[in-house]
């Protein structure tokens, strides 16, 4: 009954109801992003089709395939995490400081390699980009007599934080903390005196789930949360369930430059959309890989099946007919007489397939693609895969600028720890080199004066993050290119060329450099002697580039001179291929102004012909209609003179005299009939000699044409003013054409 009422009161504790509020609150609020980052974490491994619709391609035989392209683009973000791994440095910010500031960047870097930071932080990264949320704390555990710091990395499914929070970083977060899961005994003798409250255990949501779910009753687990949280100006800890507090609210321990309690977490988030949801970079592939897969389960479908359209008792077994229509080889016996006719549905395959293909270059194309990686094979050279990369890497720029970020703070939470915990005397290994093995101290006494060396307590010094992405490579490269300009010729210190040694030793070298031993009297005036020597050599060599020079100046005037008369030669060549091409231009011209002047001049003398043929024919028919006229009038003459013949022999003889009289009158019209028509046929004798004559005119001006045209005046092609000076080099040359 006592127990009860212990729980009773356990659980009506104000400062814990606001705590389990504010887990529920933080459960409650982040479902919907919680449920989109167990579906990308889903999509990476692989499992991208759900229970439906593998059910659905079960029963038509189809086997459920994935083509998984989001996997290696995710492999491919977390290779290029470790080509840009950083470090940290400390940078003093009074002069005083300066020496312990190595000692600071030494204290760091031993710390994170103790606990294989670079592990943790690609575990992080994988979670930031599957899931969106990822982290590590930065936390001090009592190790006997020292003080270990120790760095963990949280998975995404164990932290909990303030869902009202907006920045990537977490820095307006109320509250943060973390789900523990353990063994039923394991807590009670972690949590002394509080078995009563691990017995009322809150089995939480889905996410938060124990993995694997082990709730049997043989092996008994419980969950905890443990939790930083905001109060009073301050920030307090506390670890609970839902039956109590498993360790009392109290200020957090760990403190930050300032002097202020802070929380040992750092965690951050790839991406924030409006609502406050969080996600990362698998988020945007989502839709492309559901269409992917769905566009080739279509295409599949649609080639391994067949449409039919028969009429009713085309086939006698329905079932038996839809079998053979699914195997390559299948035989259907159909009714004669009824319609049966297999569809053709490849136009509906290949619209899949080209959909398919389209989706998948549009995948290909955004964020992680051949160009970051530098593994384009458009590219060919060094350098422009270089450059390929480099712009490729663009696109990439805010997701690496996110883990930078987190670097540099997990860097400043682990100075802080050093600050707070590391206050008695250490010695830190700072080389890996077995052969020069170097230490450094923290917090040595100075037995003579009592001062305190490397005091970590009172250290002022900036965290920094020294870049180490690549860093060998690109100090091989600087180091070629300063050994091609000490082959050229240009002054180089042997110091400075062993300071860029990219490679190890050389610091052994320079200090031996620095402590070398003085060499005997007669090593030195030999030594004397061969730079004297060398300096005379340097000045022969120096002669012999000025003669060379000078060669060299004769060589390039030649060699002018042979451009120039290359130039005169190829200009001469141009003319003349132009005087050519106007030759061959003005010839075409006169074979075609011949043709057309024969095909005129034929013409003209054929129009002359047809008009002297036309007057001929009508002088004819003119001539042709007077004689039957004239025969005419003769015959009515005579037939007249007959009858007048025979009444004049009736007539009395006066009268006859008479009538003769005036027939001899009459007949005096016939000479001039007969000399008006010798009149006009002489006319038109002269018209026919005129225009014979205009057509001979003609013909004379034509053939005059044609001689002007067949004869053209000539182009005569002039060099002039042809020059050279002292070297043989042309000075001027002026080409001229002139028409005779």
């Amino acid at each position: 009954m006592a127990k009860k009422k212990n729980k009773a009161m356990i659980v009506e504790d104000a400062e814990l109801g606001t705590l389990i509020e504010w887990v529920n609150e933080a459960d409650d609020g982040t479902t919907e992003s919680r449920e989109i980052s167990e579906k990308c974490r889903d999509y990476y491994d692989g499992h991208q089709i759900t229970a439906a619709e593998i059910k659905t391609l079960n029963a038509r035989n189809q086997a459920p395939v994935v083509i998984n392209r989001v996997k290696p683009k995710m492999d491919g973000l977390m290779g290029m995490e470790k080509t840009h791994r950083t470090t940290v440095k400390a940078f003093p910010r009074t002069p005083q400081h300066e020496q312990g500031a190595k000692a600071a960047t030494e204290a760091s870097r031993y710390v994170l390699q103790d606990n294989h930071y670079e592990q943790k932080r690609s575990g992080a990264w994988d979670n930031l980009l599957t899931e969106g949320t990822g982290g590590v704390e930065v936390i001090a555990e009592d190790k006997g007599e020292e003080v270990r710091l120790t760095i963990n990395q949280i998975p995404w499914d164990r932290i909990i934080y303030d869902p009202h929070s907006r920045r990537k970083d977490f820095s307006d977060a109320r509250f943060l903390g973390q789900v523990i899961w353990m063994d039923f005994d394991t807590a009670v003798e972690k949590f002394p005196g509080t078995e009563d409250m691990l017995e009322s255990m809150l089995e939480g949501s889905t996410t938060y789930d124990d993995k694997p779910r082990w709730m049997d009753s043989i092996r008994r687990r419980v969950k905890a949360v443990e939790l930083y949280y905001h109060k009073d100006g301050e920030v307090y800890y506390s670890c609970f369930t839902r039956g109590g507090f498993l360790k009392e609210p109290q200020v957090s321990p760990y403190k930050n430059e300032e002097g202020e309690t802070e929380w040992p977490y750092e965690f951050a988030s790839l991406f924030v959309s409006r609502e406050g949801d969080r996600y990362g970079a698998i988020n945007q592939y989502l839709d492309i890989q559901d269409e992917i897969n769905k566009r080739r389960s279509k295409a599949l479908h649609l080639m391994s099946v067949r449409q039919v359209r028969w009429e009713r008792g085309a086939v006698e077994d329905l079932k038996a007919a839809r079998q053979e229509l699914a195997k390559p080889d299948g035989v259907i016996e159909t009714t004669p007489g009824m319609e049966f006719e297999v569809l053709k549905t490849g136009d509906m395959a290949a619209a899949q397939f080209n959909l398919l293909t389209e989706a998948k270059a549009e995948i290909d194309a955004v964020g992680y693609n051949a160009a970051a990686s530098g593994k384009d094979t458009r590219a060919m050279s060094g350098v422009a895969l270089k450059e390929r990369e480099i712009s490729g890497n663009t696109e990439l720029a805010p997701m690496f600028d996110v883990l930078k970020h987190l670097d540099k703070r997990v860097y400043r939470k682990v100075w802080n720890r050093i600050k707070q915990y590391w206050t008695a005397e250490k010695w830190i290994r700072v080389t890996d080199d077995p052969q020069s093995i170097q230490w450094v101290g923290l917090n040595i006494k100075d037995p003579q004066t009592g001062q305190t060396m490397n005091d970590m307590t009172v250290l002022d010094v900036d965290i920094v993050i020294s870049d180490a992405p690549d860093a060998v490579t690109m100090q091989v490269e600087e180091f070629t290119a300063m050994s091609e300009m000490i082959k050229s010729g240009f002054p180089m210190p042997p110091k400075a060329v062993i300071m860029a040694w990219p490679y190890g030793n050389k610091e052994q070298i320079l200090k031996m450099m620095d402590e070398g031993q003085k060499l005997p009297p007669q090593v030195e005036e030999q030594m004397q002697k061969m730079q004297e020597e060398g300096k005379k050599l340097a000045e022969e060599n120096q002669q012999l580039k000025a003669d060379r020079s000078i060669e060299q100046a004769k060589a390039s005037a030649d060699m002018q001179a042979k451009q120039a008369d290359l130039q005169l030669r190829a200009q001469i060549q141009s003319e003349e291929l132009r005087l050519e091409r106007e030759k061959a231009e003005a010839q075409i011209a006169l074979e075609r102004a011949k043709a057309e002047a024969q095909v005129q001049l034929q013409g003209i003398k054929t129009q002359a012909d047809n008009d002297a043929k036309t007057r001929q024919f009508e002088f004819d028919g003119q001539m042709q209609s007077r004689k039957q006229e004239f025969d005419e009038q003769a015959v009515s003459r005579k037939q007249g003179f007959e009858e007048r013949t025979k009444a004049n022999e009736l007539m009395p003889d006066e009268d006859f005299k008479q009538y003769y009289a005036n027939k001899v009158a009459q007949s005096d019209v016939m000479p001039s009939l007969m000399q008006g028509l010798t009149q006009a046929f002489s006319q038109m004798q002269s018209s026919l000699e005129q225009i014979a004559s205009l057509q001979a005119e003609n013909l004379k001006v034509s053939q005059q044409t044609l001689q002007a045209i067949e004869n053209p005046p000539q182009k005569t092609l002039s060099i002039a003013g042809v020059q050279k000076d002292e070297f043989g080099q042309i000075k001027g040359a002026t080409v001229s054409t002139s028409i005779n």
